[in-house]
């Protein structure tokens, strides 16, 4: 019986930064679909790497704006298209913010970015990724104290 190749493995990153992530998971023979990043600065040096570099690329989808954007107005504005992809990815990564949960910090209850996992994991829910790498700090399992 003849050997079939295994499928090469997929990745999409979220809350990317620069990219550190993807260029370790390219490296390592990953196959990056494409990265979402807010901030225009991680964003300018992601792209400089990773979507105009010579040595790594993102097979980005021609729907996607090559642009900094935010994981929910990736969903507002491309769910579709998400759901196309749905069995096609093999890892859902990255670190959505963790400063309003670091014990660390004030561990602000009401810090917009606590919400950012919750639209990472709306993702995986359309996606169906194989895998989900979720990368934050303890305290984010741990409640907010009340004000009194």
């Amino acid at each position: 019986m003849p050997r079939v190749p295994p499928k090469k493995k997929t990745f999409i990153d979220l809350c990317a930064g620069c990219g550190g992530l993807s260029l370790g998971l390219m490296e390592a023979g990953w196959r990056g679909l494409f990265a979402v990043e807010k901030n225009d600065l991680a964003f300018k040096t992601l792209s400089h790497n990773l979507i105009s570099g010579n040595n790594f690329k993102f097979d980005w989808p021609g729907w996607l704006p090559k642009k900094p954007i935010s994981i929910e107005s990736l969903l507002s504005s491309h769910k579709g298209n998400l759901f196309s992809l749905r069995g096609q990815v093999s890892l859902l990564a990255g670190g959505p913010p963790c400063q309003g949960f670091s014990t660390v910090g004030k561990r602000v209850a009401h810090d917009p970015r606590n919400q950012v996992f919750r639209h990472y994991m709306k993702l995986v829910t359309i996606l169906e990724p194989d895998a989900v790498l979720m990368e934050n700090v303890r305290g984010i399992l741990y409640r907010f104290k009340t004000d009194d």
